[in-house]
């Protein structure tokens, strides 16, 4: 009998220590593969470590933008970034394209450029130039006015309409996208575009559209520095000038600039 307790004993030790060794050995499996997947989340795109500075990048952003962000970096698919303005809208625009490619990577914003030279905010309403933006089929629209065509041409409060009609009818023929807009280049020593551009200010921002304020990295308008910015004959930005708005929006889009 004491052999069959004594046998019973030691089959019991043993099974034991198999227990325990293979508990052991579990822990350590499992700990070495939380391990392999903190080193790969760091490692490839997608992981912890990039999604941390996308979210850095995109603090400025809208939690909608944000949202389209990450859907086209995890879907691989682009985002459509659609630039529309005047003539304006040369120069900046390559330089912003670049520099989202050097944050984001090559293959989360694809982005057009839609000059309309010398067009009207009434030219855009009756030509009905915003469905060539809707035809984009744009999820970001970077909306720039052509409030320097309109001076002397246009009325301030028509062109605030006009500019209403435009954003209404872009967003019912894409619905979802989100829309920024900013103002055109400033003047020297202008008297009533100031005021123009301020009205314009007021207006987005009473309407809950992002107002991209570009004009607080341009000398004062005041001063004579701001020639220096600007061409001697028509008074659009030159390559400073567009260097300077360029890295506004930069600072806006990659999370430098706070908002």
């Amino acid at each position: 009998m004491w052999k069959r307790v004594g046998a019973a004993g030691i089959i019991a030790v043993t099974l034991g220590v198999t227990v325990a060794g293979n508990l052991h050995f579990k822990d350590k499996i499992q700990a070495a593969t939380s391990n392999m997947k903190t080193v790969l989340q760091d490692a490839v795109p997608g992981g912890q470590q990039q999604d941390s500075s996308y979210t850095e990048h995109m603090k400025n952003l809208p939690e909608a933008v944000q949202t389209k962000i990450k859907q086209a970096i995890e879907t691989k698919k682009p985002l459509q970034l659609v630039i529309a303005g005047d003539e304006a809208v040369t120069g900046w625009p390559e330089i912003l394209t670049k520099n989202l490619q050097d944050t984001y990577g090559p293959g989360v914003f694809q982005v057009t450029v839609k000059s309309y030279p010398q067009k009207t905010t009434q030219q855009w309403v009756d030509e009905q130039i915003f469905e060539d933006i809707a035809h984009s089929k744009p999820d970001i629209v970077l909306y720039e006015p052509s409030l320097l065509v309109d001076a002397g041409v246009i009325g301030k409060q028509k062109s605030m309409s006009n500019i209403s009609v435009i954003l209404d009818e872009i967003t019912k023929s894409a619905p979802g996208v989100a829309i920024f807009v900013q103002p055109p280049n400033p003047l020297h020593q202008a008297k009533n575009y100031p005021i123009t551009i301020q009205l314009l200010k007021d207006s987005m921002q009473s309407k809950g559209i992002t107002y991209l304020d570009h004009w607080q990295n341009w000398p004062d308008p005041n001063g004579d520095d701001i020639v220096n910015y600007l061409e001697k004959s028509d008074g659009w930005a030159n390559s400073q000038g567009q260097q300077v708005w360029a890295q506004y929006l930069t600072n806006y889009f990659t999370g430098d600039q706070k908002e």
